[in-house]
């Protein structure tokens, strides 16, 4: 089992890797083709409805299918067939509204997939998802790092070679892994726990009001992440400056996904809550930006927030959720804090940044933080959660 972890790093590591050669540089691109960032908003917007789309669907349909491995393949070789199509086509909006949704579609929903594969493998070992996902926090810093600086001097010719090359690896790797259902789980379900279809998690209040929340902190993110180039324009940064602040603020988020489990003493409604707050900060700190600096700092803030928030709602999710709609809330949750949460903020804050500036942008962007804190309390309120489902694991 240890082999099977070792890849499961690799593969965190390579399609993070990828997401940020492509995806990662790919509106700074479509700008520096000429396209309006009312214009890019909206496409951004798009292709996160169909990121919504494409999550509800495959997380289905790998619950019915326990087909983690097949997805990760089928979805991985779309992603990089989909991107290379966007880079290639960057300054052609008409043919970007047709390729960019399709590429949301097959390449949102890979992160949240290999999450729940990586949770489904090593049942009774919740730590072990935050520490896969570490090495894709290491390799996403210094890879946004390192293609900062190339495309800064050498140009976006870079993308392609290095997307086809991290996407090599990912599905090398992925070939080698096992199935969920080579790992057989026998639950003992609590009797709390929720039964029944895909329909349950919207009775299962909990965990309705922690997705609540968590969107409404994506809805405070989503806007100045998606306009990070228009950001730093506007306090005076280049393109390289994205390098630099993702990787600031990679390396701050990733010694919460190492050392997750020594957070778990701290109750996790209480590190979600935290994590809001520190979103709130965030917005803040970019609505009072003055330089290049402080939008790094607010970045350095969405990071501690993303390090609170990950184990937590993973750790929830997990544990108020039946191990057969595992994937379906885990994509649900990962949807509403990045695909519809992304996809409603894209539609404004394109028209928002081009009208009244970055200031403006991040008070709106503020509320909704001090809004998701309000919320999240209510997570507080009432009993402790129910213990956790507890499972055995055998191998076949």
């Amino acid at each position: 089992m240890k082999n099977v972890f070792a890849r499961f790093c690799v593969l965190q590591g390579a399609y993070w890797s990828f997401q940020a050669a492509v995806p990662g540089f790919l509106s700074a691109y479509m700008l520096s083709q000429g396209m309006q960032a009312s214009v890019l908003g909206l496409l951004l917007s798009v292709n996160l409805l169909a990121a919504f789309l494409g999550a509800m669907f495959w997380g289905r349909w790998i619950d019915r299918h326990q087909a983690s491995r097949r997805f990760f393949l089928i979805a991985n070789a779309g992603a990089l067939a989909l991107g290379l199509l966007c880079w290639a086509f960057a300054g052609r909006p008409a043919v970007l509204f047709v390729v960019y949704p399709l590429f949301g579609f097959m390449n949102g929903p890979i992160a949240t997939g290999l999450d729940a594969w990586v949770l489904a493998s090593f049942p009774g070992k919740p730590e072990l998802g935050p520490r896969a996902r570490s090495f894709a926090t290491g390799s996403y810093a210094a890879v946004m790092l390192v293609m900062g600086l190339l495309v800064a001097k050498v140009g976006y010719c870079v993308m392609p070679v290095a997307g086809v090359l991290f996407l090599a690896v990912s599905i090398g790797t992925a070939l080698l892994q096992p199935e969920i259902s080579t790992v057989k789980a026998q639950t003992v379900p609590s009797d709390k726990a929720e039964k029944g279809s895909a329909k349950d998690l919207l009775r299962n209040g909990r965990y309705v009001l922690m997705t609540a929340a968590v969107f409404l902190a994506g809805l405070a993110s989503a806007p100045i992440n998606n306009m990070k180039a228009l950001v730093f324009s506007s306090v005076g940064g280049d393109v390289s400056f994205i390098g630099w602040d993702s990787f600031i603020g990679c390396m701050i988020q990733l010694p919460f996904l190492v050392f997750a489990f020594k957070l778990v003493r701290v109750r996790a409604e209480r590190r979600l809550i935290l994590g809001v707050i520190a979103a709130l900060g965030y917005a803040l700190m970019v609505a009072t930006a003055s330089s290049p600096a402080m939008v790094i700092m607010g970045t350095a803030l969405c990071n501690v927030s993303f390090g609170l928030k990950y184990p937590a709602m993973r750790e929830l999710t997990e544990k108020w959720v039946r191990p057969e709609l595992r994937n379906t809330a885990h994509s649900v949750i990962d949807t509403a804090y990045g695909s519809l949460a992304g996809m409603i903020s894209s539609a404004w804050s394109g028209v928002v940044m081009e009208q009244a500036g970055t200031q403006v942008m991040g008070l709106l962007c503020a509320g909704f933080a001090a809004s998701a804190v309000l919320l999240s309390l209510g997570l507080l309120s009432g009993k402790r959660a129910a213990p956790r489902i507890r499972r055995r694991a055998e191998c076949s």
